[in-house]
């Protein structure tokens, strides 16, 4: 079984109170859920357009014009109906001697992809700290999703958020294909540094066996870090090249074999830096542009009931011209 694992960033002491924290999450759509006859979120979406129209609004041609009524009309009133239902909520039902629960405007977008709790991209027009300018780094709001992920290789990142640009902006599945192939293209043909996904070496010892090997459910970059040092060993370049220690921030790689060590018995490996040339590691660059590229894209492709381009042949779609 393979599994991958989100890093820790930062952990800060905060003192030694003895009280409890309870952060509760539901497993199924849309993650809110009762609690007492009381539905249960922290956070609050509504469409715009909705919302305009109740109001008689005409003017949903100009975006600015509308965003920022929206703004400076709508999200005052929002604010007072959510925060006395709140006061209400606290000081009657459940007799608190204050509430201290108070909401506030987060962003106006002028489109948005929510797929789970705390996990969206969303095209902003006005953030926390007003109007947001075009191009800016604030522009697209991501929350949850591959491209704010330490694990995410570097360059993958970015790539992702110009996806999520044009995937917002255009809606246009041509334009989202081509881009998709291009880059998909581009990773085949990249380096080992460019296209690894970044991980830490945690629990080495524990997962190795008595012979060396890696234990019957390692996970596939501990199982990379031990055929990492094994290979150190049999190319006696240990004095050269440092091997992986306990803690150590390791990039990983699928890979096709070695044709230097065709007996290498995983289809990993990790590296700190660089990729020693004396294994002869064949990296599968198919399989890791599919899976640090293509398979964060699948969830879009899905909610837009678009199907996947093919990065083998020429789309039957585009040959006949639909």
């Amino acid at each position: 079984m393979e599994f991958e694992i989100d890093e820790i960033e930062e952990i800060e002491y905060i003192g030694n109170e003895e009280q409890y924290v309870y952060d509760v999450g539901m497993v199924d759509s849309p993650h809110t859920f009762f609690a007492n006859d009381i539905l249960v979120h922290n956070s609050l979406y509504t469409h715009a357009g909705a919302v305009l129209e109740s109001f008689g609004y005409k003017d949903f041609d100009d975006i600015e014009k509308a965003s920022k009524f929206l703004d400076e009309k709508i999200s005052p009133i929002f604010v007072k109906v959510i925060d006395a239902a709140e006061q209400k909520l606290a000081l009657k039902a459940q007799n608190c001697p204050e509430c201290k629960i108070t909401f506030k405007r987060e962003m106006i977008a002028r489109r948005g992809i929510f797929i789970a709790k705390k996990r969206y991209v969303a095209w902003v027009i006005i953030g926390e700290d007003g109007p947001v300018e075009p191009g800016s780094n604030h522009e697209i709001e991501v929350k949850g999703l591959e491209s704010v992920r330490s694990t995410t290789p570097e360059k993958v990142r970015e790539l992702l958020e110009e996806f999520y640009k044009i995937l917002l902006k255009t809606q246009d599945k041509k334009k989202v294909n081509d881009f998709t192939k291009s880059i998909y293209n581009q990773m085949v043909n990249s380096t080992p540094d460019d296209i690894a996904k970044n991980s830490s070496a945690n629990n080495i010892e524990k997962y190795t066996g008595f012979d060396g090997s890696a234990e019957k459910g390692t996970p596939y970059h501990i199982k990379g870090c031990i055929g990492y040092n094994m290979l150190l060993k049999r190319a006696e370049i240990e004095d050269d090249v440092e091997s992986i220690y306990e803690g150590d921030k390791v990039k990983v790689v699928y890979i096709k074999g070695c044709t230097e060590y065709p007996d290498y018995p995983y289809d990993v490996i990790s590296f700190k830096s660089n990729l020693p040339d004396q294994f002869g590691a064949m990296v599968d660059y198919d399989k890791m542009a599919k899976n640090v590229w293509v398979k964060p894209l699948t969830i879009f492709y899905d909610l837009y009931n678009w199907q996947m381009p093919s990065f083998d042949t020429e789309d039957i779609e585009e040959i006949f011209g639909c």
